[in-house]
């Protein structure tokens, strides 16, 4: 909950030290800025580009109402239980000034400062928020250090600051017992009686009528507003039972009757005198449920006096009829939760013919209707509406201009007018006239107040006098009411009540006493002939979600998701946290009396937090989890609709900036919220929410597959501490330059990640047929994600339902082949689209990136809608810079608790952000080693030595310097743990080096950046007892200028896993003890395994392996001047590839001498293929190495180079054979027989993860029943199974000399 408390313009020359009230805080603050003074608006440019004039890198922004430049603000958060702000001011300010004034339009000439409250779990905090620009005459000056001097009070609590306890019922009604859930589909009376009952196929035998019960709310929505009334659990309703002979046994002709309230409410507009009809947007039915075997009567409707001997100050005989329609067939952005229907577009005109009895000519025809058109700019379309003969209303509709993501019709226009009638034959015309042919219009309702003679005519009738102003004591005329007729009070649809009446001449008569202006009874006409029948669902089972307290995690699945989420609670269980898992129709059975409502989620969400918010409570709910897959469409109008857990739509489908899908409103529960769907309030989060967006239960068990998996020791790995940041070209380089300011914030709050940039702008563009791509940047993302991996990929930049920016970096078919398990990324895309979960159409590409069964994503922090790109930046700002990489107590956040606090530390709301969604198990945290490695010595002086400057042992590393470190693996309390036996991983790399964008676009504008990406060495080092030593010679290819270089740390031993990064390494210069090196000792080459033999066969992804052996160590730091590790893939040919493999070595473990290389090559195509390796060591010497391989024509297995060895034998040979099946389980089955054919031997042999070259089949010349075999020449036949079940034989000759 957020409330703006006050804003305050501070004039600088007014700031004066004061006396602290209670409490003061004071917070030196320094600002870095980069200022553009002269920004330009290209005429280019959508509305939706903003240009940073000050950009602030301590600041988030805020773009203007124009959407054309973007403010910075510095905020403050302050835990206030106890206190309360009483003034907040800057002293010690300095500032600069810039020539700049494109800001000056939305400047005050005063710094301001903005205070917010917000309750977060139940705990008061105060945001104070600084806007450091503003304008001084003709510059903007802006503030570049200033001390945050905050006057507090104590904090007056009242019993109006504290939450409201709802005291909410610990046991349902459904808790025990048989219930049956009924539905209906309106207002009106419902007949339940035998032949129902059995047709339904309920067990009778129990049955006594007195104990016949039937619960409901009614078939409302439920109120978003949280203070606003509603029931706690399912009430009883007053029912009229007919026991015709008293035996209290349910014979053929017994029966009951109630008043059911159907989806659709009806409000009376007073000013128009007609009424609006708000349908039930999530459901297309109310629902019932019926139990009999409860030991106490059921509740019976009472009936009401006629109350003939009381005054009347008014006579009743005319009443408010409701013809009502809606069609919901098409919502027209499929975003949010409007749909349209009646589509004029073919035919331009649609009537609606209605024959109403008993019309009361003497009063008029409330008409009501909303309405709806698109056409484009430059067109004209109109539409007219009459109730026969009369004018309801003309109106001209507004164009639009057809972009995806502006209007995508006119907004919706009110058609309303009270005209005269001659009779009941009503028909409602629509006319719609347009100038363009694909110009269509569209109904969303209509609504008909008909005045009716109070006339008994055989039909229910609902009794409204809502338009009439007499009160008081008022009297009902009816006639013609017939004997089998009843008339019924509905005013409380729960305990409805029987109306006597008294013969009054012509007319069966009561009266209504006191009747108020805004307290108008209704009334239902109706008889046992025409009750409605409701519709069976079903038994239930038992369930009683309202004693759920004391939990950390709720999770809200489907009936068919429920075993994979117990699979996932099971995990968090066994991690200590209380988890609760819910299905949704027992949500919606006990909180919106059956009907599916977003809000009863909520309400449920809500029960559990102020059940943790009171005193003795044991658990604080912390978690909620919504596991299934969401749709924009609730009634299953689309076909494939995929809405397994509802999300939350906006009321907004016409503008797609800003509309809506958003999971946040289960996290939003503070007594005085609910406004934030409704008036789009600012309010925090409580909860830490999230989202896994499956269709089915095998999509569940892929992603609960992925996390446990996550967490498992094979998920253990140095890539953990890396960090891709990819950013989009073009927009004047908004994408590249927060990315920028997103890796400088992480290599100064968080050094031991390696930060790994990819912006666009800085590779070769390649212009296609199908216009501009990147294909090195498509490389590198495959390579970073599906080789080295990445904890984290955030991508800043355009987007869609088919990948990432315009040049398709990512692709729908690349996500597919991702095969990463082991390395599962968390990506954060700051673009349009990219994860619309709620599409029936097509799976967005998050999804895909969750659904990859071989690796894609952990989870994401993705949007399902366009967005700004200010939104964008602000809001994954907030999420990387102090959030979600800051550690406590040796581990990251969970997911769920960084969303939530990018949240609600947004001092910025916007519509437009509440596009992002966290698609991942919240209470999830990322991976992050627990442990500390550090170094202690290098070259055996102390690392504090080693480093510091004044010290007489400061050194330098310089290149062909022999270096020997030793470290440490270290608790969080800096103390050794001695029984850490593993391997540590360190990568020591290169001061950073400086490149620059290449302005490939018009829109893209020239950026110098550094990245620490030269690896100088990488190995793998076994720890003893938490120590560790290794050595390794400085590449020759070092920058030589002396600067800081980088080490970082990684260490793993089984599930224990430690890091660390040192950062003040020296490195720079030439060593004083070169040796004599003139050559790279060993390279070796293979195809899938060491077993490859030259000219062999594989299949169409095969293994690239390498074998590299130096006594000076191997270059691996990929210079760029020529000396990388290079294969090349058919040189000479048109089809030639060169590959740069650097980051695919692997080091030999305790050694910086020896390693390998292990490049997975992709889709080869069928035939021969050359392949060359070319590698340096650290003195420059290289080596190259060549082979050559046959791809297979088809993916089955082939086999090559099938022989015998040695051929000619005497007593033993081995059968060798080729295959492109390297790695699989194969069966071999080797024949021998002689050459008329006769078999003498057959062996069968399983070949488990079979090399490329096979010689495990051996013989020792002797028959099936153990003889040695004669001299001569045998046939033998040599048949091979892969595990796809595809088989391959070849017959060759053996020889046999005695």
């Amino acid at each position: 909950m957020k409330i703006t408390l006050s804003r305050h313009l501070i004039p600088l020359l007014l700031l004066v030290a004061s006396n602290l009230c209670a409490y003061a805080q004071n917070n030196a603050i320094t600002l870095q800025w980069k200022i553009n003074e002269n920004p330009t608006i290209k005429p280019e440019n959508t509305l939706h580009e903003v240009l940073n004039v000050a950009m602030c890198e301590e600041c988030a922004a805020k773009t203007t109402e124009d959407n054309l430049y973007k403010i910075p603000y510095y905020t403050r958060k302050i835990a206030a239980e106890f206190i309360d702000i009483d003034q907040v001011r800057l002293k010690d300010i300095k500032t600069q000034s810039s020539t700049s004034q494109k800001l000056h339009p939305y400047l005050s000439t005063d710094f301001e400062i903005n205070t917010s409250e917000s309750i977060q779990q139940g705990k008061r905090y105060i945001y104070i928020q600084v806007i450091p620009v503003r304008k001084n005459g003709n510059t903007l000056e802006y503030l570049t250090s200033f001390t945050l001097d905050v006057q507090t009070r104590a904090y007056a609590r009242t019993t109006a600051n504290l939450k409201k306890k709802k005291d909410q019922t610990y046991n349902s009604v459904l808790e025990s017992g048989n219930f049956y859930k009924l539905a209906i589909g309106s207002d009106g009376v419902y007949k339940i009686d035998k032949s129902f009952l059995v047709g339904s196929g309920a067990d009778l035998s129990t049955l006594r009528m007195s104990k016949f019960k039937l619960y409901g709310n009614g078939g409302h929505m439920l109120p978003e507003v949280i203070a606003q009334q509603r029931y706690d659990d399912l009430q009883e309703n007053a029912i009229y039972a007919v026991d015709n002979n008293g035996n209290d046994i349910m014979d053929d002709d017994d029966y009951f009757l109630w008043y059911g309230t159907g989806p659709t409410k009806f409000n009376y507009v007073k000013s128009t005198q007609s009424y609006d009809a708000i349908g039930h947007d999530f459901d297309i039915g109310a629902y019932y449920f019926i139990t009999w075997d409860s030991p106490t009567n059921g509740k019976r409707m009472t009936t009401s006096p006629a109350n003939d001997g009381l005054n009347t100050d008014a006579i009743i005989t005319t009443y408010e009829h409701i013809v009502y329609h809606e069609s919901n067939e098409q919502n027209h952005i499929q975003s949010g939760r409007k749909w349209w229907g009646d589509m004029m577009q073919i035919t331009t005109f649609k009537n609606f013919n209605y024959n109403i009895s008993n019309v009361a000519t003497s009063e008029k025809v409330g008409v009501r209707s909303i309405v709806t058109a698109r056409t484009l700019r430059g067109f004209t379309a109109g539409m007219t509406l009459r109730l026969g003969d009369s004018l309801i209303r003309s109106i001209t509709f507004n164009t639009v201009d057809g972009s995806y993501d502006e209007r995508y019709a006119d907004r919706p226009t009110t058609m309303t007018k009270n005209v005269g009638v001659q009779d009941g034959n009503l028909t409602l015309a629509y006319d719609f006239s347009k100038t363009l042919n694909e110009a269509a219009a569209w109904i969303d309702y209509h609504v008909l107040t008909v005045p009716r003679k109070l006339i008994d005519n055989g039909e229910q009738q609902i009794i409204r006098i809502n338009r009439k102003t007499e009160i008081g004591n008022l009297q009902y005329n009816i006639e013609q009411l017939n004997a089998q007729s009843f008339i019924w009070n509905i005013t409380d649809h729960i305990n409805v009540s029987r109306q006597a009446t008294y013969s009054n001449g012509t007319f069966s008569s009561f009266k209504v006493a006191n009747v108020a202006t805004d307290m108008k009874p209704r009334f239902i006409l109706a008889s046992a002939n025409n009750a409605k029948i409701p519709g069976f669902i079903g038994k239930i089972k038992n369930q009683n979600l309202h004693a759920i307290k004391d939990i950390d995690y709720l999770m809200v699945t489907s009936p068919e998701l429920e075993e994979q989420t117990n699979r996932l609670a099971d995990f968090h269980r066994a991690n200590g946290l209380v988890v609760q898992v819910v299905i949704t129709p027992e949500v919606f059975n006990e909180f919106s009396s059956g009907s599916q409502d977003v809000t009863a989620i909520r309400d449920l969400s809500k029960l559990i937090y102020d059940r943790g918010m009171l005193p003795g409570a044991e658990r604080t709910f912390k978690h909620i989890l919504l596991f299934g897959d969401a749709s924009y469409d609730y009634k299953n109008v689309e076909e494939n609709n995929t809405n397994i857990v509802p999300i939350y739509q906006s009321y907004e489908s016409n503008e797609p900036t800003r509309s809506y899908c958003s999971d946040d409103y289960y996290a939003i529960l503070d007594d005085s919220e609910g406004y934030w769907g409704i008036t789009s309030a600012d309010e925090g989060l409580d909860l830490n929410v999230g989202r896994l967006p499956a269709s089915n239960a095998a999509e569940a068990k892929i992603m609960v597959d992925k996390i446990i998996h996550y967490h498992s020791e094979s998920s253990r790995g140095n890539w953990m501490q890396t960090i891709t940041f990819v950013a989009d070209d073009e927009n004047y380089n908004q994408h590249v330059g927060p990315s920028e300011n997103m890796t400088a914030g992480i290599s100064l709050q968080s050094p031991e990640y390696n930060i790994n940039k990819i912006w666009m702008d800085a590779y070769e563009q390649v212009s296609f047929g199908s216009g501009n791509k990147y294909p090195k940047v498509n490389v590198d993302i495959t390579k970073v994600i599906g080789s080295q991996g990445t904890l984290i990929f955030n991508y800043v930049g355009h987007g869609g339902e088919n990948g990432m920016a315009h040049e398709r970096v990512v692709t729908r078919p690349e996500i597919a082949s991702w095969s990463n398990y082991d390395k599962l990324s968390f990506y954060i895309t700051a673009s349009c689209e990219l994860a619309k979960i709620d599409n029936l159409d097509i799976e967005s590409p998050g999804e895909l990136m969750l659904l990859n069964p071989n690796g894609g994503a952990i989870g994401l922090l993705a949007t399902t809608r366009v967005v700004f790109i200010g939104a964008n930046t602000e809001l994954n700002t907030l999420l990387v810079n102090n959030n979600l990489l800051r550690q406590a107590n040796g581990q990251l956040p969970a997911l769920g608790e960084a969303y939530a606090k990018m949240r609600n530390d947004d001092g910025n709301e916007e519509v437009n952000k509440r596009c992002f969604i966290l698609l991942a198990d919240p209470a999830m945290r990322l991976l992050s080693p627990s442990e500390k490695v550090v170094t202690t010595f290098i070259n055996d002086v102390p690392i504090g030595l080693f480093t510091d400057t004044s010290s007489s042992q400061y050194d330098t590393l310089k290149a062909l310097d022999l270096v020997t470190i030793e470290g440490e693996i270290r608790d969080q309390n800096n103390v050794l743990l001695s029984d850490f036996n593993g391997t540590v991983y360190p990568t020591f790399y290169d001061k950073p080096g400086k490149y620059k964008t290449l302005v490939n676009d018009p829109q893209s504008l020239p950026l110098e950046f550094e990245e620490q990406n030269r690896v100088i060495y990488k190995g793998a080092i076994t720890a003893t007892n938490g120590k560790f030593k290794f050595q390794f010679v400085v590449p020759k290819d070092i920058a030589y200028n002396v600067a800081p270089g980088k080490l970082s740390y990684y260490a793993k031993d089984g599930l224990m896993h430690g890091g660390g990064a040192e950062i003040s390494y020296p490195v720079g210069g030439t060593s004083d003890n070169v040796i004599d090196d003139t050559k790279f000792d060993q390279l070796e080459l293979f195809i899938d395994d060491e077993s490859w033999v030259f000219g062999g066969g594989t299949d169409r992804t095969p293994l690239l392996l390498a074998k590299l052996l130096d006594s000076s160590g191997i270059n691996t730091i990929g210079s760029g001047i020529g000396r990388e590790m290079v294969a090349t893939l058919d040189a000479g040919t048109d089809a030639e590839r060169i590959i740069i493999v650097n980051d695919y070595f692997k080091p030999e473990l305790n050694s910086y001498q020896a390693g390998s290389v292990e490049y997975p090559f992709e889709e080869l195509p069928p035939g021969r293929h050359t392949l060359s390796l070319k590698v340096w060591d650290v003195y420059n010497n290289s080596k190259d190495a060549y082979t050559e391989f046959e791809v297979a024509e088809n993916k089955e297995i082939q086999l090559s180079n099938v022989l015998n060895y040695p051929n000619p034998f005497s007593s033993n040979t081995a059968f060798h054979f080729d295959h492109n099946k390297a790695g699989q389980y194969l069966t071999a089955n080797l024949i021998i027989a002689t050459v008329s054919g006769k078999v003498i031997k057959s062996i069968t042999q399983d070949i488990p993860n079979a090399p490329a070259h096979s010689s495990d089949i051996l013989w020792d010349a002797k028959d099936d029943y153990g003889d040695r075999i004669g001299r001569g020449v045998y046939i033998y036949t040599l048949k091979v199974r892969a595990e796809d079940g595809s088989t391959f034989s070849k017959t060759e000759k053996l020889y046999i000399v005695n």
